[in-house]
């Protein structure tokens, strides 16, 4: 009995003394009372090690500050991020294209701002304030600024559903404030004045919209 217990003590001290288990996989909960151990940061009640970017930098995504950012420019807080812009849908009456932007946010009037690539693989055309004007029946070759002469139209981006027939694409040649496609927006889908004023565009299209940038 004697050698029996000495040899289980003697294999109980080895097995205590080696086995020192791996706690690095060890996921830790957390909530209000229950901080996070070391450097460790509570993420949807996990603890979690700090996301990080390339450089060291601290990935802010998931921040207020970051969620404020994202924050749509569009008047019904929808659209699609482009870059620092949002292009914002939506069907539009008389009077009616300047208020598809959230307070603080206006047409864009460039898109230097804009993630063109992006925009452009969108569903339906936004414009920005960009104006131009066509001579028919060269669309491809639009001129910039309101002092054109011919058929009124918007410069913008996306890649149209009802209005892809009166969409243009343009050469380097023919960019206008870094947009380099345009809408003929006399037709059956859009229709503005010769006075290039957004207030009196009218858009018939739901997948069209306005291009919103921050003021």
């Amino acid at each position: 009995m004697q050698a029996s217990s000495c040899i289980v003590v003697i294999a109980s001290f080895f097995f205590t003394g080696c086995f020192q288990p791996d706690t690095s996989q060890v996921q830790y909960k957390c909530d209000a009372d229950n901080v996070c151990p070391g450097t460790l940061v509570c993420e949807r009640n996990l603890c979690v090690l700090p996301a990080f970017m390339d450089g060291g930098v601290t990935d802010q995504s998931t921040s207020p500050e970051a969620d404020m950012a994202k924050e749509s420019g569009c008047a019904d807080k929808g659209g699609f991020s482009v870059g620092a812009a949002f292009a914002c849908p939506g069907a539009f009456s008389l009077g009616q294209g300047v208020n598809r932007c959230a307070v603080g946010w206006a047409a864009c009037t460039s898109g230097q701002m804009l993630d063109l690539a992006a925009c452009n693989k969108l569903d339906g055309f936004f414009i920005g304030r960009a104006p131009g004007a066509y001579a028919v029946p060269n669309r491809s070759m639009p001129f910039c600024g309101t002092g054109a002469l011919g058929t009124p139209l918007w410069f913008g981006c996306g890649d149209a559903k009802a209005s892809k027939a009166y969409v243009a694409i343009h050469t380097v040649d023919f960019i206008c404030s870094n947009f380099t496609k345009s809408l003929d927006c006399s037709n059956a889908s859009w229709n503005c004045p010769a006075s290039y004023d957004l207030a009196k565009t009218v858009n018939n299209v739901a997948a069209d919209g306005v291009l919103c940038c921050k003021q």
